[in-house]
């Protein structure tokens, strides 16, 4: 969005310039630019959307047996492809944000997988293909 800004000196115009106006919503908010997206609880674990300042959306495997998206502070320091232990009970993510901690077939054990709404969010050779429990973003696994 761009307005025109003008600057004058005694109501003469020295120049007229289009200033951009900066919208504060991105991918993942619903029409009303609101929180949380739709298809999920409370935030979103891609674009980090709609958590309080000093807070990341983490994705983890909660004891329901689905996924939960949540705000919580601090940083995870298990890097993608590493392994992982979740901890469904207290919500800590093991992983660093923008990763969840999770056991698919090709997987030995639970390892930190990239959170994705589509390919374009996974690294060269993956594609955003894990279907995810109760949320609406899926995990990058390898081609």
């Amino acid at each position: 969005m761009w307005t025109l800004w003008t600057e004058s000196i005694s109501g003469r115009a020295l120049a007229t310039i289009a200033v951009p106006i900066l919208v504060l919503c991105s991918a993942g908010c619903d029409d009303d630019g609101g929180c949380p997206p739709e298809g999920m609880s409370n935030c979103d674990p891609v674009d980090q959307l709609c958590c309080p300042e000093g807070q990341h959306c983490v994705l983890y495997y909660g004891s329901s047996g689905t996924f939960i998206d949540s705000c919580l502070g601090g940083d995870g320091q298990v890097g993608e492809g590493a392994a992982c232990l979740p901890n469904a009970s207290s919500g800590y993510q093991a992983c660093i944000v923008g990763l969840t901690c999770l056991m698919t077939g090709g997987d030995s054990g639970p390892v930190c997988h990239r959170i994705c709404h589509d390919d374009d969010d996974c690294g060269f050779g993956a594609s955003c293909r894990q279907e995810l429990e109760g949320v609406s973003v899926r995990a990058c696994l390898d081609d």
